[in-house]
């Protein structure tokens, strides 16, 4: 049942997904050749000694990216079951209600996961290539509330667009605002690092939402 209902996901999401996919290739590479371009205009010294001193993000380009993310494959998966009411019948299938809900969010959140996993390794590569260790390190300790978002995101949009009811629906958005702005913010390099542990802890409150978001669309509560 699982692979049936993983197929029909992927059905769903994929041109989303691949648009996603030359999205973050696009400023991967554009991260690359900004960092080629840094090193043929100065010696590669002087372009760390600035990067570190002055705490230059030359990555700051994959900030809202993985937001985009989470966010788009989460409308491209839930909106047309939503519009279409074909939510309510896979609700109706054979299996507790729950372990649908959980088994779709799962393949999105793991598609996810795996597009931005594999972005911030090629981003990870990009920059050994050309810094130190310590350079590569702190750009990764900087990046991963972005990432962090983005999978959450994922979780929050999925929640919003199987949501009912408006009013319920603008609060949610209310607090996805607040709390996903919250790491994204521009500032200091590694700001985040003493606080990330408990946004991801937070985070995973988010996982289950749409659980309940989920039992009232079924039972057409309005």
């Amino acid at each position: 049942m699982f692979k049936a209902i993983a197929f029909k996901q992927w059905l769903k999401i994929r041109w989303t997904f691949l648009a996603m996919v030359l999205v973050c290739t696009g400023i991967t590479v554009n991260v690359a050749l900004d960092v080629s371009h840094l090193m043929t205009l100065e010696k590669p010294t002087a372009v760390w000694s600035y990067i570190i001193l002055m705490q230059y993000p030359f990555y700051s380009s994959l900030r809202y990216v993985p937001l985009l993310v989470g966010m788009a494959v989460a409308v491209a998966q839930f909106v047309p079951e939503v519009l279409q009411a074909r939510l309510k019948l896979a609700l109706h299938l054979p299996l507790r209600e729950n372990q649908v809900l959980l088994w779709m969010v799962a393949y999105g959140a793991g598609m996810v996961t795996a597009l931005l996993a594999a972005t911030l390794l090629a981003v990870v590569g990009v920059a050994a290539r050309s810094f130190p260790s310590e350079v590569v390190i702190s750009m990764v300790r900087t990046m991963a509330p972005w990432f962090v978002a983005g999978i959450i995101s994922y979780f929050i949009a999925a929640t919003i667009v199987v949501e009912p009811r408006w009013i319920r629906r603008a609060f949610l958005i209310f607090l996805a605002y607040g709390f996903l702005d919250a790491l994204v913010l521009p500032g200091v390099i590694e700001a985040y690092r003493p606080s990330l542990l408990w946004f991801i802890l937070l985070g995973t409150l988010t996982t289950t939402g749409i659980l309940l978001s989920g039992h009232r669309f079924r039972k057409g509560v309005r």
